[in-house]
């Protein structure tokens, strides 16, 4: 027996459907997609026995970002900037969830009747393209009733042609492009990018080397086909000068991370820096009065004076702290992106605790 076919306001009928444990065919900016209440993994098992259990894994559709992010949960600063960023505006972000560390798509609906329908189910939905696996996208209410184990579907009548979502996936210190679509490449890299501004004393050793790792991360990332970074780094000192150099100790502390510092040249902060940045990282207390109210502060203690074991904990902890509070965690993909991720890990974040990347 076909499934039912709802009229558009009739949008509180196909919640309490979706709220029950059946399945919904729903309009969405793209395409025509069927949804399910979400398990614990983000998971449907009617919708995947409808795509005659394909291993794929389905996104997390919401009816406006900050439900995606509460119903992700866990996620980053940078994930949840990346997310506003860019899912109302037809891309699909893959994060690392708690409970689906290898990635989990974040698709923010924005047709009108779509997100209406997932705003009021009130609870975490995913959902896949409505048809058969293998076959051709259905545009016509009738036919997607006619799906096995479709309940009802909520008709907004046939919708125009539009190019599937941008579905990227969150790295490290970037984004790889998945597939292209509605947000082309050169606008997700304009809205993705993050000007970060690392301050301390003299830009010697705490926000040199934080400048540097971020900026070799990215130039390792960018093997990766199709990478699009997502900071551009620099550094300043509130007392720094060009004339003065890199600690010995803090040279080789940086190198056995894989961070060359040894052409680093300090710079002195200057009123503008911080406004023409988009996020301000303080390396320490001492330097919290020259830098704007809501910086992130990751207080690393000075290493400046000490012995060379004081030089490699503060390059530890700097790795560590830029792990755990502002680098995103990593959607590994595959067997290879789980070996590269493992090498790098190895050399920027050895010792550190925790799975951000």
């Amino acid at each position: 027996m076909p499934a039912r076919i709802l009229k558009p306001e009739q949008a509180a009928e196909a919640a309490h459907i979706l709220r029950a444990g059946g399945l919904v065919g729903f309009p969405t900016d793209t395409i025509y997609g069927v949804a399910g209440l979400a398990d614990n993994s983000f998971n449907n098992a009617k919708l995947r026995a409808l795509k005659g259990g394909r291993p794929e894994p389905f996104s997390l559709h919401a009816g406006d970002v900050e439900s995606a992010l509460h119903f992700a949960g866990g996620l980053g600063p940078m994930e949840c900037r990346l997310a506003r960023a860019l899912t109302p505006h037809g891309a699909t972000l893959v994060v690392a969830a708690a409970s689906r560390p290898h990635g989990l798509g974040l698709r923010v609906v924005r047709h009108g009747l779509g997100s209406r329908l997932l705003l009021a189910v009130g609870a975490p939905v995913v959902a896949t393209s409505a048809n058969l696996h293998g076959q051709p996208v259905l545009n016509d209410a009738a036919a997607i009733a006619a799906l096995p184990g479709v309940d009802a579907v909520l008709d907004a009548g046939p919708l125009p042609p539009r190019p599937a979502s941008t579905v990227a996936r969150m790295l490290p210190a970037g984004l790889q492009v998945l597939r292209e679509g509605a947000l082309p490449a050169p606008e997700l890299a304009r809205r993705c990018l993050t000007r970060v501004l690392f301050v301390c004393l003299g830009n010697l050793n705490r926000s040199a080397f934080a400048h540097g790792l971020v900026h070799t991360l990215q130039e390792r990332l960018a093997a990766l086909p199709r990478f699009v970074p997502l900071f551009a780094p620099r550094s300043r000192g509130t007392i720094a000068h060009p004339a003065m150099t890199v600690p010995e100790p803090m040279l080789e502390a940086a190198l056995a991370r894989g961070v060359d510092l040894s052409r680093h040249t300090p710079k002195p902060l200057q009123p503008r820096d911080s406004a023409d940045a988009d996020l301000v990282v303080a390396m320490g207390d001492e330097v919290a009065g020259d830098v704007p109210p809501g910086a992130l502060n990751l207080r690393v203690p000075d290493p400046m004076g000490g012995e060379a074991a004081e030089f490699a904990a503060c390059a530890r902890t700097i790795a560590c702290r830029l792990r755990e509070r502002l680098l995103p965690g990593w959607a590994v993909g595959d067997a290879v992106d789980a070996a590269f991720k493992a090498e790098l890990d190895e050399l920027f974040f050895r010792d550190c605790n925790g799975s951000r990347t």
